[in-house]
């Protein structure tokens, strides 16, 4: 979200993620030592605004600034279960002041790297302070932003020395299905393993409450990121309709009238449809995905997606 009211000033630009985390990113041209200053300071002043801000007026600053007036839940796509936890991680993070800090400039000087290392070195460590430099290169009627970062490797040195928990891994979800849903941790191995030998398929831990993790997939036409495995109370797949921004409508259609005909699926795919693919419906493992017939047909409805689709 663009130009969010803090209660200090209008932040750049705020990004909210599915599991809670809140990142301020705050804009400038770095080219002297003033404005290095001053970047730094708005953000900082920005962040100590929003610390302990009730999750209320946050959501309300949100809606000011969304064109349907949309919380921050719904315009996350959340809902049921996922809903309440996403609300809580961010009232929690609000509440700690657990923020992941910006500073996008036109070039990383030494000025400001010493910033960040000394910010970095002397903060929280829960509080991620990284620069990103945004160089401009243009051919003939091609725009180009190459991004470059610094800091974030000394942000996440911070944390793990101080025991804060990153993003889990692939691992990580795996042993604590093993322990806590043993019936569970088989058919997400099947269902992880059918993707491996697709050109483009990773799999990354997020950071979420309890271990989870996120398919990518680098295709032909960009990255797209088609489902979550979340272990929180039951587990479930969430499927990130919108999350496939660099896939054709089409394509996303046909997924959810494949899913849809899943023995106990409750994806209606005119809604997704009529909602501009923007929903997360979620597939409980156990409930629905323990029968192989349909463990196959989820399968075999993401593999059309990725490998079988037009564009790929």
């Amino acid at each position: 979200m663009r130009e969010v009211q803090t209660g200090a000033g209008p932040l750049d630009v705020m990004v909210i993620d599915t599991i809670g985390q809140v990142t301020l990113v705050e804009c400038k041209v770095a080219s002297n030592a003033q404005i290095r200053r001053e970047i730094v300071g708005q953000v900082l002043d920005y962040a100590s605004s929003l610390w302990r801000m009730p999750f209320a007026e946050f959501d309300g600053r949100w809606r000011q600034r969304h064109s349907d007036g949309l919380g921050v839940i719904d315009a996350l796509g959340a809902d049921g279960e996922e809903a309440g936890a996403l609300e809580s991680a961010i009232s929690a993070n609000l509440n700690a002041g657990r923020f992941n800090v910006v500073l996008a400039v036109d070039e990383i000087n030494d000025g400001l790297r010493r910033i960040v290392q000394f910010l970095n070195d002397r903060t929280a460590p829960d509080l991620s302070i990284v620069a990103m430099e945004l160089r401009y290169a243009r051919h003939a009627d091609v725009e180009i932003l190459i991004p470059t970062v610094y800091g974030a490797e000394l942000a996440a040195a911070k944390a793990a020395k101080s025991g804060v928990q990153g993003s889990w891994t692939e691992a990580d979800v795996h042993e604590y299905l093993s322990s806590q849903w043993p019936q569970a941790a088989p058919i997400v191995s099947e269902i992880v393993d059918a993707f491996r030998m697709i050109p483009g398929v990773t799999y990354l831990g997020t950071g979420a409450t309890t271990p989870s993790m996120i398919a990518r997939w680098d295709g032909p036409t960009g990255v797209s990121w088609p489902f979550v495995i979340y272990t929180s109370k039951h587990p479930h797949i969430r499927v990130n309709f919108h999350w496939m921004t660099s896939l054709p409508a089409e394509a996303k259609a046909a997924l959810a009238e494949k899913l849809s005909m899943i023995a106990g699926v409750t994806i209606d795919p005119e809604e997704i449809a009529a909602k501009g693919f923007t929903k997360r419906p979620a597939i409980d493992v156990m409930d629905v995905l323990a029968s192989p017939a349909a463990r196959r047909q989820f399968i075999d409805a993401v593999h059309d997606l990725l490998a079988r689709s037009p564009s790929a």
